[in-house]
């Protein structure tokens, strides 16, 4: 089975979905989550850059779905 994993980095919250590729080339998704890591938080008051507190967020984001993704090869 080949699988296709996106996430997305938005200001607000971190998300990923995972899609199975199907025998006859179409996709099916099996994961879909959404993590609250508040990117933009802070940006206006440290000159329009991110925050260490914002990396730090979404560092812990990225393995949590990192660890989601892991439990969805090792069930399939």
């Amino acid at each position: 089975m080949s699988y296709l994993a996106v996430i997305d980095l938005g200001s607000n919250s971190t998300r990923l979905v995972v899609e199975e590729l199907n025998e006859d080339g179409q996709f099916t998704e099996i994961k879909r989550r959404k993590l609250d890591t508040r990117l933009a938080q802070g940006m206006d008051q440290n000159g329009g850059a991110l925050t260490e507190a914002a990396m730090d967020r979404v560092l812990e984001a990225l393995t949590i779905l990192s660890r989601s993704m892991n439990v969805i090869l090792t069930l399939n």
